[in-house]
């Protein structure tokens, strides 16, 4: 159960203290995942402004 009535929008989030946010419900990550995991860079920003069809 939430402790909030309602989703958050982005900027109440990024408002949020790191030791306010509840990870609980999340299962925690093995090392199994870890020792596959890869850093993947993201799109920059020019080219989803590009992409975006607007």
């Amino acid at each position: 159960m939430s402790k909030y009535e309602r989703p958050l929008t982005a900027e109440e989030l990024a408002a949020l203290d790191d030791k306010d946010i509840d990870f609980s419900d999340q299962p925690e990550l093995s090392g199994d995942f870890w020792s596959t995991a890869r850093v993947r860079g993201g799109r920059r920003i020019s080219d989803q402004l590009l992409s975006s069809g607007d």
